[in-house]
């Protein structure tokens, strides 16, 4: 028996591995607020505006309107929300971070090589949508299907439709349409007509400076 399996065994005997280990890497913190954005905390009622380091616990939630917001975990991944978007921080009692997206659109950034227990995961409409490294976008379409988009990096999707479990994977420059009702689409390329420009520059630019990968674009 090796070293490495007697580690293993003596942490799965400590308790686990990753998730089982460490509660979720929450609170969230606001680090960047452009325009009108709010947040909702769960120690007070009603809805105030966001500011900077300010700290939303599971069961709390952030809304955007003619703004947008950045939200870091503790490891250091972001959820970034365009205008007119709404999500709330999922109460759960392990890793990894989970947010409901409600409204609108976000992107996703996690570093590389994160640990399974640092990924962000993205409920939206039934579907699950789990980051594992790399830029992730999550958005609800007109009508009213669920967009995901594998920018740079990877996605891991996961729903049910016609009461059949389903999985997609996402890599570099690939998205996925899960309809409203309806079975699942094919993976296929990105279609770089659909995409707005100035929130796919604009966030593309953050992950190249902040270390999350993906290449430079061109201005």
């Amino acid at each position: 028996m090796t070293a490495r399996t007697l580690s293993v065994i003596a942490a799965c005997a400590l308790g686990g591995v990753g998730s089982s280990v460490r509660a979720a890497d929450t609170p969230l913190l606001v680090v960047t607020v452009v325009g009108q954005a709010e947040i909702r905390r769960t120690d007070t009622a009603g809805w105030s505006p966001a500011v900077l380091r300010a700290e939303i616990a599971p069961g709390g939630a952030a809304r955007t309107a003619l703004g947008r917001l950045s939200l870091r975990t503790a490891s250091g991944q972001t959820v970034r929300m365009d205008r007119s978007s709404a999500v709330d921080l999922v109460p759960a009692s392990g890793q990894p971070t989970r947010v409901r997206l409600e409204a609108g659109s976000i992107w996703v950034a996690v570093l590389p090589a994160s640990s399974p227990a640092d990924r962000v995961e993205v409920e939206a409409r039934g579907v699950v949508v789990s980051v594992p490294e790399g830029g992730v976008g999550v958005a609800f379409a007109l009508d009213g299907s669920v967009v995901v988009r594998a920018y740079h990096g990877a996605a891991e999707c996961a729903g049910t439709s016609a009461d059949r479990p389903w999985t997609r994977r996402l890599a570099d420059r690939q998205e996925l349409s899960v309809p409203a009702t309806g079975p699942v689409g094919a993976v296929r390329m990105l279609d770089p007509e659909k995409l707005d420009p100035e929130w796919f520059t604009w966030n593309k630019d953050q992950d190249l400076a902040g270390g999350y990968g993906g290449g430079a674009v061109a201005h």
